[in-house]
């Protein structure tokens, strides 16, 4: 397996922020902190969270006291799984994702079984958890009539490893 460097995970995550926001809003990204999460079926999640400057404006809610801006930003890190067919066990595989307050997103490629994974949930204020639903669609010749049931739906649970 190829190991895809820091290096080259923060320049793609640079250049899709200024594809995404444009050149004149390109924002520095800082990495804030790595966490390393498992799942119930004890899959393993390591999420850099790469804090964008660019903040939103102060949520209004009359029952909080903080009113200060929600961040948002990228996410780089790998994704190990331990279910599936034989040749993803155990595969770790470099993610990307991004995420604005509590809302994330990550895109997942598992080539050795030809299957893509779309995550997106919600994590709690202190990031100690996730709560994912997740789409897996497999490579299929027909996906409309034939191979109907290339794509898979389920929910995982993520903790944060001590």
């Amino acid at each position: 397996m190829k190991v895809i460097s820091t290096k080259s995970i923060r320049f793609f995550v640079l250049a899709t922020s200024m594809l995404l926001e444009g050149d004149a809003k390109a924002t520095e990204i800082s990495l804030n902190e790595t966490i390393t999460y498992q799942n119930q079926r004890e899959s393993i999640l390591l999420l850099s969270w790469h804090h964008s400057d660019v903040k939103s404006e102060p949520q209004i809610d009359e029952t909080k006291d903080d009113k200060s801006p929600i961040r948002s930003g990228s996410l780089t890190g790998t994704f190990t799984s331990a279910v599936g067919e034989k040749t993803a066990l155990g595969y770790t595989t470099p993610i990307v994702g991004f995420y604005t307050g509590n809302a994330i997103t990550i895109a997942v490629n598992l080539p050795p079984c030809e299957r893509v994974i779309a995550m997106t949930g919600n994590t709690t204020d202190d990031h100690d958890e996730i709560h994912m639903h997740w789409l897996v669609t497999a490579h299929a010749i027909d996906p409309c009539k034939t191979d109907w049931n290339c794509h898979v739906t389920g929910y995982d649970h993520y903790k944060r490893l001590v």
